[in-house]
């Protein structure tokens, strides 16, 4: 299991901050509070930027296969739209 190991790992915000990609955080609609949610949007925080909502819940680009369904064409819709956006 890695979410023990997960819960101990230390970002290193300055090297995320300055990269030079265009990083994009994303949360499920329906995650709520969800602790993926809840850890994207403290990320975003630290690093002064904003989340995407997208479709569904935070596995919204799966199908029916895992029990946990998805709205994976909406959640591709909003990929390339959001990808699309210059910044």
């Amino acid at each position: 299991m890695n979410i023990i190991s997960c819960n101990y790992y230390q970002h290193d915000f300055d090297a995320i901050g300055s990269a030079s990609s265009r990083l994009v955080l994303g949360v499920g609609a329906e995650s709520s509070d969800q602790l993926p949610a809840r850890a994207t949007r403290a990320v975003a925080a630290r690093l002064g930027t904003t989340t995407v909502t997208f479709p569904s819940n935070h596995g919204g680009f799966l199908g029916d296969e895992y029990g946990m369904p998805g709205k994976p064409a909406e959640f591709a819709a909003t990929l390339r739209e959001v990808l699309s956006q210059r910044t």
